[in-house]
């Protein structure tokens, strides 16, 4: 078992390219920056997750409905990656992806500030995302990360 760390980035003083590195020794070196394909860019953070041995990226794209793009990272010593597929009939400010029991979350911050979240049980598919559900009574005008604990478990 090798585990491996990567990370993303939005760079760039004149452009808004996707780059992304990894990390095999725990985050003490890294490999150099890598540009994901054209045609990926945004201007807002992104969000990168391992889900189901792979690693999908999700971002807002730049054009003017803001939609919810993602890919998949296949060969990481190429820097090869899916075509990107957009999320149906949905927006968003931000974006952040969190694996959770049987599936791929996606919670997003709409364009009218509400939070929201998806869910697909197949996110390579891109097709088989459920409709989005509002968060009650929560909402964001910035960035969000999502995470979660398991309570009552005792570890030994």
């Amino acid at each position: 078992f090798r585990r491996v760390l990567f990370r993303s980035a939005v760079k760039g003083s004149n452009n808004s390219f996707l780059y992304w590195n990894a990390s095999s020794d725990g985050g003490l070196t890294w490999s150099s920056w890598q540009r994901l394909p054209a045609g990926m860019t945004s201007d807002k953070p992104v969000s990168l997750v391992g889900y189901g041995n792979a690693l999908y990226l999700a971002y807002v794209g730049q054009d003017g409905d803001l939609k919810i793009n993602i890919t998949q990272l296949t060969d990481a010593s190429n820097n090869r990656w899916t075509d990107q597929y957009q999320i149906p009939n949905q927006a968003a400010q931000y974006v952040t992806l969190h694996p959770e029991a049987g599936g791929l979350a996606l919670y997003y911050v709409g364009t009218d500030s509400v939070l929201y979240r998806t869910f697909t049980n197949q996110p390579s598919l891109g097709n088989d995302w459920f409709i989005a559900t509002k968060l009650p009574n929560q909402t964001a005008s910035s960035n969000l990360a999502v995470t979660s604990i398991e309570i009552g478990r005792a570890h030994v």
